[in-house]
Formats: C-alpha cells, structure tokens, sequence
C-alpha cells in the first residue's frame, strides 16, 4: 500500500498542501527550492515585474531545459509527477479562489 504524505510546499511565498508517497518528498522539496531559487533570481534581475510574471519566466525556464535535456522518453515519469504536482496546485487554487 502506497502510504501518503501530508507536505507544506513554499513557492513563492504561498504555502501549498500536498498529499504525495513518502519516494517523492525529496525529489519535490528539491524542486521546490530549484524554483524558488530560480524566482529569486528574476526578482533580482526584474524587480519591477510582477510576480505573475516573474513565475511564467522560471516555468519558461524549467521547461527549455527540460526540453534542451533531450529525448522525452526518459522523462515520462518526471512528466507525470509534474503534471500530478500541478494537478494538486491547481486544485488547491480553485478551492482557495476566495483567499487569493
């Protein structure tokens, strides 16, 4: 039985609750500092954009080098983990909409 995890994600200041198995905890807290480090490098660079803006230029980021790494084959499981990941963000947005 694949046991689940309860997490606290921090991306950009907004903490995200995330139900995942115990196998992807650190591979999503590693992710989650990666994009971290990544915004906080683009608020330096372009400190008047907003932070809407500053997210899109790290997805646009995240997702060249996932394309430049080559052949997608290898990266169907990540693809999936990344697609459940933003699934659970999504659906926690959409439960949140009034607290945005």
């Amino acid at each position: 039985m694949d046991e689940k995890l309860s997490i606290k994600i921090n991306i950009a200041g907004k903490f995200f609750p995330l139900k995942i198995s115990l196998q992807e905890e650190e591979a999503i807290r590693k992710a989650a500092k990666l994009i971290n480090d990544k915004l906080t490098e683009y608020r330096q660079k372009y400190a008047q954009a907003e932070i809407s803006d500053l997210l899109s230029m790290t997805a646009l980021h995240f997702a060249t080098q996932y394309i430049e790494a080559g052949s997608e084959g290898k990266f169907d499981e990540l693809t999936q983990e990344i697609e459940n990941i933003n699934n659970d963000l999504n659906e926690y947005i959409s439960q949140n909409k009034r607290l945005v």
